[in-house]
């Protein structure tokens, strides 16, 4: 899992890395927007994929992810219940 998540991390973050050290030694800087909205975007990528990626690789994540989304609480099992009404007569003394 480790292999893959600094592979897609790398990937994804080269365009931008590329941009930075050509900007950094060449005598005229390339700044076409379109490239940099592309940069821009793969950042983004990475940081939305990471949880699909770990979600698709680790059960010690699914089951800590739905751990959190339940805030904690533990899942009860699907068990029907029943649910029976009570009435009770109360009686009133009138001889008070």
């Amino acid at each position: 899992m480790l292999v893959v998540v600094v592979a897609l991390f790398a990937t994804l973050w080269f365009p931008y890395r590329f941009l930075v050290v050509y900007n950094s030694f060449a005598s005229n800087r390339y700044m076409e927007l379109w490239f940099l909205m592309f940069c821009k975007t793969m950042i983004f990528i990475n940081s939305a994929i990471n949880p699909i990626l770990y979600n698709a690789m680790s059960i010690k994540f699914r089951k800590a992810f739905k751990r959190l989304l339940s805030c904690g609480q533990k899942a009860r099992p699907n068990i029907p219940t029943r649910y029976t009404t009570v009435t009770t007569a109360v009686m009133v003394d009138d001889a008070v």
